[in-house]
């Protein structure tokens, strides 16, 4: 099961049955005309991605085989269909203590809700930071700190985000910010401490996916649930094909770390018991 593809259904997310159903609905409907809205912000922007935002030919196709907002969409229902079993199958009694952590309220919207909600806005930063790379391929450099950015909004009192557009209050924008610009770490972390470790900067006894649960901190759970659904949402592409058991086997280790971390006394999170 950890390397099942998902569901070939690139439609909105099935409504869950609480009081996000309506705004979740409304933040789908809206992809395209943000789309519309950001495109133009893009150092390498054009008429046909602006045009068409949703071609897999404007994205990145030899890892990703949709376009952005159907590989949203993909993602959203990822998070509500496939993860929950995935988690079970790392581990029931760490899938319990993440239901746990999602069930927590931040305000009147659970951190499962918030989740869903930042599932949307995990990638809007590809709409404003795409450049053409050496080889002539797309590249989206420093995405999820944009979509964190475009969250939050640029002015002091965070008017202009996303957040503040669609009714959230502060600590619950702060949460989405965090996960969207956290969403694809635990690959970057671990890219980077192997690259550290390569130069010598790492002993051999040094345990990388511990380091990467701490750096992921209090939002570990919710994190790895977003990696994992991204890496499933990408689709079918030879590349992602050949990653996946290398992915799977990060998020497993990942998960694994996190938990371990938030059960401390000290972790930052919730033990939830055994």
């Amino acid at each position: 099961m950890g390397q099942r593809q998902p569901h070939d259904d690139a439609g909105a997310v099935p409504a869950p049955t609480s009081p996000i159903a309506d705004l979740l609905a409304r933040i789908d409907r809206d992809l395209p005309a943000l789309a519309e809205e950001l495109v133009p912000l893009a150092p390498a922007t054009s008429a046909t991605f602006l045009a068409m935002p949703d071609d897999p030919r404007e994205h990145k196709p030899e890892w990703h085989q949709f376009g952005i907002i159907t590989h949203t969409r993909r993602f959203v229902r990822t998070l509500y269909e496939d993860i929950p079993p995935a988690l079970r199958q790392v581990d029931p009694a760490i899938a319990g203590r993440v239901a746990r952590y999602l069930d927590v309220p931040i305000g009147d919207l659970s951190r499962r809700d918030l989740m869903l909600i930042a599932g949307y806005w995990h990638d809007i930063g590809k709409f404003t930071t795409r450049t053409l790379g050496r080889r002539g391929d797309w590249r989206f450099i420093g995405h999820a700190h944009d979509s964190a950015r475009l969250i939050t909004g640029d002015r002091a009192d965070r008017a202009e985000g996303l957040g503040a557009r669609y009714g959230l209050a502060p600590d619950q924008i702060a949460y989405v910010a965090r996960l969207a610009d956290l969403h694809y770490a635990p690959m970057e972390l671990k890219l980077s401490l192997d690259r550290v470790g390569a130069a010598g900067g790492i002993v051999a006894e040094r345990d990388v996916y511990a380091e990467i649960a701490l750096r992921l901190g209090a939002e570990g759970y919710a994190v790895c649930c977003h990696f994992w659904a991204d890496c499933l949402a990408k689709g079918d592409t030879p590349r992602q094909r050949g990653q996946r058991p290398q992915l799977w086997g990060l998020f497993d280790h990942t998960l694994r770390a996190v938990d371990a971390r938030l059960r401390q006394p000290d972790g930052g999170g919730v033990a939830n018991g055994p």
